[in-house]
């Protein structure tokens, strides 16, 4: 496993930020579901 801090403490900030925005806008955590659950699901990258 890697421990470089800069790389730990940036991961950790953005995802804490996207989880704040999920939280608090629905409608865009649909839109972010449709698009992982059909658009870029690993079938339709193996067809692309």
């Amino acid at each position: 496993m890697i421990d470089w801090q800069p790389l730990l403490g940036v991961d950790g900030a953005l995802s804490r930020t996207t989880h704040r925005w999920a939280v608090h806008d629905r409608a865009l955590t649909q839109v972010f579901r449709v698009l992982t659950d059909w658009a870029w699901d690993p079938l339709t990258m193996r067809l692309v």
